[in-house]
């Protein structure tokens, strides 16, 4: 008898100190990091449509077809704006009084988006004006994003920040 409780104590501590080794292996939760990393992902996709539209810019001529080219980009944008704002809204809101893990690289990463994306917009109404055609159409996606960005990080704005200024 005695050896069947020696052994279900001995079971008892290596079940113990073994859910004890895997919590103490420096592993610490992160409970935004897919959101996280959707936000690199976003980050990403607005920067390769920008390095595009920046080399269609830079061409002397502009290519036949880049009207539709232009609604193909609007329309992944859209596609990028549903994401962004899917995101955010898991998120939740930064605040410099009481951060939460992982704000500063939600901060950083929306700051990269918002400057690409402000880029991109840059360069439509560039391509548009040698194009002769009203640029708004193919920046709708583009104005909802940064209109999202703005209003996730109102609380950081309005406390005086020198962020997005």
């Amino acid at each position: 008898m005695e050896k069947k409780i020696g052994f279900a104590i001995m079971l008892m501590m290596v079940m113990v100190l073994g859910s004890f080794g895997r919590a103490a292996a420096g592993v610490d939760p992160q409970p935004f990091r897919a959101e996280i990393n959707k936000l690199h992902s976003i980050e990403l996709t607005v920067a390769a449509i920008n390095k595009r539209l920046a080399m269609l810019d830079g061409l002397a001529t502009l290519p036949e077809g880049l009207e539709n080219h232009l609604r193909a980009t609007a329309r992944q944008m859209d596609v990028v704006s549903a994401r962004m704002a899917e995101t955010l809204a898991a998120l939740p809101v930064p605040s410099p009084a009481s951060p939460y893990r992982g704000q500063d690289e939600v901060v950083l990463s929306l700051d990269g988006i918002k400057l690409d994306v402000g880029r991109i917009s840059d360069i439509i109404n560039r391509i548009a004006a040698r194009m002769g055609v009203d640029p708004t159409p193919f920046k709708i996606g583009s104005i909802k994003i940064i209109e999202d960005i703005d209003f996730h990080l109102v609380p950081i704005l309005s406390e005086g920040s020198a962020l997005f200024q």
